[in-house]
């Protein structure tokens, strides 16, 4: 059982690296090509509006896609449940966002922000559809397939967003690269594993595994909410252009937690689900992971810091020098 895992867990992370370095070297040179073109004003209005975006989207579905994975048994009845609570959530985020723009915007004096969300609340009503086929492939450890779905997302997101950016859409550039992303998700996704959508109301049977997901979503939610406390107070005492610049510093000063971090997750969460009936394996394995990450991570953070006036100038442009004491103050204290 356990090399059986080893096997399926390494060469889904052979087949996940590969392609993450694919996309990783394809979006990175857009990402900052784009940010050559936008000004700090473009990336202060979509710092507003990813406020709440960020908010709503870390209740994550109630983690649904979660508990498919750690349950190995779940009846037809029960995933029809599963899913109907995709669908009640994700309509409930849709009109949350939808409704709250024009005040998230007057609040904030940002007029552009409201049109931003309530066209980015579509993507919920997407992601209702994502979460089942994504959460099968995960459990079933068929990481060649992710990573498919993975490379396509990944090279059409930056794509759509450098073709908008060409265009001269500003903001927009921004929020058209996060639409495209989540509709070839939804489209790859429902065509590399179909689902037969079924809506189902079998609360009894449903509730005990939903306690997980819940317990999950709202800790996710409390955690965001404090990560993003620098938005939500600096949006209103700085300008959108200081805001702007302050987002691009922690963009780049994240770019690796960010590339890493969820895709060890992504491949570690299903692996323990498999052993976690043995807690003495469970904590060597984490022990290995936190040990790996952690030589990966301290090295790239403090050389990022380091050379932070170099990337800035030579990457983005002196337009974005002031970003680069954002970038030094967080590289240096973000691996600890």
């Amino acid at each position: 059982m356990h090399s059986s895992l080893k096997q399926s867990v390494m060469s889904g992370v052979k087949w996940l690296a590969l392609t993450k370095i694919i996309i990783q070297l394809f979006r990175w040179g857009a990402t900052f090509w784009v940010i050559r073109q936008l000004n700090p004003n473009d990336y202060g209005i979509m710092a507003i509006a990813e406020i709440i975006i960020n908010l709503l989207v870390a209740l994550n579905f109630l983690f649904v896609g979660n508990i498919i994975i750690r349950h190995k048994c779940i009846s037809k009845a029960v995933m029809g449940t599963l899913f109907s609570f995709c669908v009640l959530f994700g309509f409930s985020l849709f009109f949350i966002q939808f409704l709250s723009a024009p005040f998230l915007a007057s609040f904030y004096d940002t007029p552009e922000v409201e049109i931003v969300l309530q066209v980015l609340a579509i993507t919920y009503i997407l992601e209702i559809f994502n979460v089942r086929p994504l959460a099968l492939l995960a459990k079933r450890l068929e990481f060649k397939r992710l990573a498919q779905i993975d490379l396509i997302s990944g090279i059409l997101h930056p794509l759509s967003t450098i073709i908008a950016a060409i265009l001269g859409l500003g903001y927009w550039s921004l929020a058209i690269g996060t639409l495209v992303n989540t509709l070839v998700r939804f489209l790859m996704a429902n065509y590399t594993c179909p689902s037969n959508y079924v809506i189902k109301w079998h609360f009894k049977k449903t509730v005990k595994l939903m306690k997980f997901g819940i317990q999950n979503s709202f800790s996710s939610a409390i955690t965001q909410l404090g990560s993003s406390l620098d938005f939500i107070i600096g949006g209103v005492l700085f300008s959108t252009s200081a805001i702007g610049i302050y987002q691009v510093g922690l963009q780049v000063a994240f770019i690796p937690l960010r590339k890493i971090s969820p895709e060890l997750r992504r491949l570690s969460f299903p692996a323990f689900c498999k052993i976690s009936h043995d807690i003495k394996l469970v904590t060597a394995y984490y022990k290995k992971t936190i040990r790996l990450f952690s030589f990966i991570v301290f090295p790239i953070f403090w050389g990022l810091s380091f050379l932070a006036e170099d990337i800035i100038t030579t990457i983005l442009s002196d337009k974005w020098i002031e970003s680069a004491i954002i970038i030094k103050i967080i590289c240096w204290a973000l691996p600890l």
